[in-house]
């Protein structure tokens, strides 16, 4: 396992994952998908879809 450092930013029920550095697909959509299950958790009435994935700055 690979641990990735992210930062987690929750605004208007939207999601913004940055990563602090390149992540592979797969990586990407597993951060993604962990992303929508914490969107569920801490705002039950978002969209899950509102998660972004941005690339790093």
């Amino acid at each position: 396992m690979t641990v990735r450092l992210l930062t987690w930013t929750i605004a208007r029920r939207r999601l913004t994952v940055e990563p602090f550095g390149r992540l592979t697909k797969r990586d990407r959509a597993a951060v993604a998908a962990e992303g929508a299950r914490l969107l569920a958790f801490v705002a039950p009435d978002a969209d899950p879809a509102d998660v972004a994935v941005v690339s790093a700055a």
